[in-house]
């Protein structure tokens, strides 16, 4: 999709009208209807509804329109960075944005950093201690995709059915739990297949998580019978939804430490569903290939020991 696609749809939105958003973008209307049938013949579902009442979003477009505005933002966000650097006296933009060639730059998925970030500092700096290293968190899509752009160096996510032309090792299988309210615990405890008995929302991770792992959250609603559903986008608001009683869902182990609370029921669940991978992946020609397989190694010894898994 386009960027000026983007601009018209929020256009349209914010005016609440095709000739008032027209007029604001200084495009005629025929134009701008053009490019909002464009985007929505690229996304697959219609975003507006047109009717002699006016312009309305339609479930899809309500939805998608944070996502264009966010996506907007971050553009914007990454021309300001680049473009006003000079601004605070940097003289030169490799003052913000490393050399690529003498910096790892290692990606992991965010719920997996709290988990890996510590091990992994300590293992490059005790096997490469002249090594410059960096951070980015992302989805992992997300990370895949930069993986492929050559973007970053090494890769550490929770697999997926999405494929990628990328050297893929797992590093462990993390176990699934269950978190819900202690007013429920004695519910869940007797019969974990009686979930659905909860009568509360499933609390759904936003974009990226559905996104990500549809076979993963096709076999929880399955095997669980969930029928409610609540979207969420942060780990925290999960948190006091469940401690309030407001709702349930499932996260891996290894994620449940950074969400103690003594109104939540942790519930094992064993074999009951599949467990989900965790993979370190790095491309084919990066030149911080030896590092990447001696970072595996290590990660893996302590993945072994369950020492990474328990945060």
């Amino acid at each position: 999709m386009e960027i000026e696609e983007l601009k018209s749809f929020l256009a349209v939105v914010r005016e609440q009208s095709i000739s008032q958003a027209a007029n604001a973008l200084h495009l005629t209307q025929p134009t701008l209807s053009t490019r909002i049938r464009k985007l929505e013949e690229k996304l697959g579902f219609l975003l507006l509804d047109r009717n002699w009442k006016g312009i309305t979003l339609t479930p899809e477009g309500h939805y998608f329109l944070p996502y264009a505005i966010k996506l907007l933002n971050e553009l914007n966000n990454a021309s300001t960075v680049i473009t006003s650097y000079e601004r605070y006296g940097l003289e030169n933009f490799n003052n913000v944005s490393p050399d690529r060639k003498e910096h790892l730059t290692i990606g992991i998925n965010a719920w997996l950093a709290p988990a890996f970030t510590n091990e992994i500092m300590r293992a490059i700096s005790g096997i490469f201690p002249q090594q410059k290293f960096q951070f980015i968190t992302r989805p992992t899509n997300n990370l895949k995709e930069m993986l492929h752009y050559g973007s970053i160096d090494i890769g550490i996510y929770y697999g997926n059915e999405r494929e990628a032309n990328l050297v893929e090792e797992n590093l462990m299988y993390d176990e699934l739990t269950l978190l819900c309210s202690k007013e429920e615990e004695g519910l869940v405890i007797s019969d974990i297949n009686e979930v659905a008995a909860l009568d509360k929302p499933f609390l759904l991770f936003d974009n990226p998580a559905l996104a990500n792992n549809r076979t993963f959250y096709k076999e929880i609603f399955e095997r669980l019978r969930v029928e409610k559903f609540q979207l969420v986008d942060d780990l925290s608001v999960m948190s006091s939804y469940v401690a309030s009683n407001n709702g349930f869902t499932i996260l891996p182990k290894s994620v449940i430490t950074e969400l103690y609370s003594s109104k939540i029921q942790v519930v094992e669940l064993g074999d009951l569903l599949s467990p989900m991978e965790i993979k370190l992946s790095y491309g084919n020609h990066t030149i911080f290939k030896n590092i990447a397989k001696e970072l595996y190694h290590e990660l893996l010894a302590h993945c072994d020991k369950g020492v990474v898994a328990a945060g």
